[in-house]
């Protein structure tokens, strides 16, 4: 198991997601009430509520580096979870560079 490996799975215990066949589905509670759920896969990152996907969006990383898949994936769940709003802000730049 790489490293890149490892470190996604520590990100995935550490913030309660869980791997699913299509990628990893992560739950954040944004404000008091509301909940958004997410599914993240490498390239993309769909907000769903129970069975049905409500929007999608895709992400580009910096490809300048050699970044595994693994630590994308990591990345983009821990941003999502610090702060859910950052979908809306990728859903309305699509094809851009993303971050915090």
């Amino acid at each position: 198991m790489s490293d890149a490996a490892k470190h996604l799975a520590m990100v995935v215990k550490a913030l309660r997601a869980k791997k699913d066949r299509d990628g990893y589905k992560l739950s954040v509670r944004a404000g008091r009430k509301k909940k958004r759920h997410f599914l993240v896969r490498y390239n993309q990152v769909l907000e769903y509520n129970g069975d049905s996907f409500i929007y999608s969006t895709c992400y580009q990383y910096n490809l300048t580096e050699d970044v595994p898949w693994q630590e994308v994936v990591a990345s983009a769940l821990l941003l999502l979870h610090h702060d859910p709003t950052l979908f809306d802000k990728w859903r309305n730049q699509r094809g851009k560079r993303w971050g915090a």
